[in-house]
């Protein structure tokens, strides 16, 4: 559970709708059909008793797809029809992904731990004894023999798998919203304290605990494990809106000398930075990496995507990268890029030449892109707005479905403030080789698509 948000294989677009999700069931066939011509709002139910929060994820394993939901139920959804195999009562409201092993879906939720056996049966539930809730998505380690959260309380606990009873706990400095990744024996997480820790998945024995790192908080996301460069990667919410963007504008139009601006802002102020990269042996930072925070405060940054091949991808203040029209800054007035980074300098390299790229969704400034990637596919869920992907190389179609009258639609019930976006995190599309599976953070349906004839696709 490295948590690197890519996938090898990946279905081409243009794509089709294979099913659509709501309220516990597939919208029928013809309905679904019409979706392409006319508004969605006519074919969504008035009221809605199933809902998502833009942390969960549908995941897969075989034909299955699992998700929770705020009423605190685990869904089992056939991949190729969209039908519900099961559908199971949680201890509580469940905000997070739900994480799959082979033998049991296991759910972090408000009010303890779950683990469903592939019936939907419960198996077990662990409450932690200090009566405190559990905000992430866990992990499985040990073959799948431990499974690993961190509850609000400051605790963190190794489960056995079987029985559901704490094979060990670690007290943290603060509480614990972050979802953890695993590495070999190794489960790292961030803490409310602003310390990342590293246990020994088998004992919960502290390996290392870094330094406080700057930022308010490190929020829903999770370490991203680089493994070929042995690297850490992090991001938190900084202490200041849109960090570095007024260096960056000093630099008009020049990739390079965007990159010393920033790298000077954040020399002078280091506190604003919400980039991080750490050694996976003792958790010092190994080197300084300026990107910019082009959010509002209390917002972080998407994390950033770790291919097979060990390269690391992400978004950084620039001025003509890849993504950057020529001579304009995009939609809105902040200079967002998806780069390459390179361990050697900190520095990102563009992608292609300026204007080569286009972002997989409306905008990419004033709203955070939630990335996946998928071969050479970016996909991007745009808060609440839109959902697309684009080719990295430039080569190929550019897929975009906008989603502001599903918006609307769910405004009048008052949902989009609560369920819409979580603040300080959110998640993408779900890939495997025949499908893509989207939650797209307006938490009333869930989507999968598949390839479409070129010419037929939904848009």
């Amino acid at each position: 559970m490295n948590r690197t948000s890519f996938s090898a294989v990946c279905p081409s677009p243009p794509y089709k709708i294979r099913w659509f999700w709501v309220n516990g069931a597939p919208l029928a066939e013809e309905q679904v059909k019409k979706i392409r011509t006319v508004p969605l709002l006519e074919h969504l139910p008035e009221f809605y008793t199933v809902r998502f929060t833009s942390l969960a994820q549908p995941m897969v394993r075989g034909a299955v797809a699992y998700i929770g939901s705020v009423e605190g139920e685990v869904f089992a959804l056939d991949t190729l029809t969209g039908q519900t195999r099961w559908r199971s009562a949680a201890s509580g409201q469940i905000l997070h992904s739900v994480t799959v092993g082979k033998e049991a879906v296991y759910a972090a939720s408000l009010r303890g731990v779950d683990a469903f056996g592939p019936d939907g049966r419960k198996l077990w539930t662990f409450q932690d004894p200090r009566l405190a809730s559990f905000y992430c998505c866990p992990a499985l380690a040990e073959g799948e023999s431990m499974v690993l959260a961190g509850s609000l309380s400051g605790f963190f606990y190794g489960l056995d798998s079987r029985t559901g009873k704490a094979a060990w706990e670690f007290k943290a400095g603060a509480a614990i919203y972050h979802t953890p990744a695993v590495h070999g024996q190794s489960v790292i997480f961030g803490a409310e304290d602003m310390h990342v820790y590293c246990l020994d998945a088998r004992s919960g024995k502290l390996l290392w605990k870094s330094e406080r790192l700057p930022g308010i908080s490190f929020g829903h996301y999770w370490p991203v494990i680089a493994a070929q460069a042995g690297k850490v990667l992090l991001r938190t919410s900084p202490f200041v809106k849109c960090a570095g963007c007024e260096a960056v504008s000093k630099a008009p139009f020049d990739y390079e000398k965007a990159q010393d601006a920033l790298r000077e802002h954040f020399e002078k102020n280091p506190n604003h930075r919400d980039f991080f990269v750490l050694n996976l042996s003792d958790g010092k930072e190994a080197l300084r990496v300026a990107t910019g925070h082009f959010g509002s405060q209390g917002d972080i940054a998407p994390v950033p995507i770790v291919r097979d091949d060990g390269s690391v991808l992400a978004w950084h203040y620039s001025k003509e990268g890849s993504f950057q029209p020529h001579s304009k800054w995009g939609a809105y007035d902040e200079p967002a890029d998806f780069g390459l980074l390179d361990f050697q300098s900190g520095r990102f390299k563009p992608l292609g030449p300026a204007g080569t790229t286009r972002p997989p969704s409306i905008t990419r400034n004033d709203d955070y892109h939630h990335n996946t990637l998928g071969g050479k596919w970016l996909f991007g869920v745009q808060d609440r707005l839109s959902f697309g992907c684009v080719p990295l190389d430039g080569q190929g179609p550019r897929y975009n479905w906008e989603m502001h009258e599903k918006v609307r639609d769910s405004q009048k019930q008052g949902l989009v403030g609560f369920l819409g976006r979580c603040e300080a995190g959110a998640v993408c599309a779900t890939i495997t080789r025949d499908a893509v599976f989207i939650n797209p953070h307006n938490g009333l349906y869930i989507l999968a698509l598949e390839s479409a004839p070129a010419g037929k696709g939904t848009r």
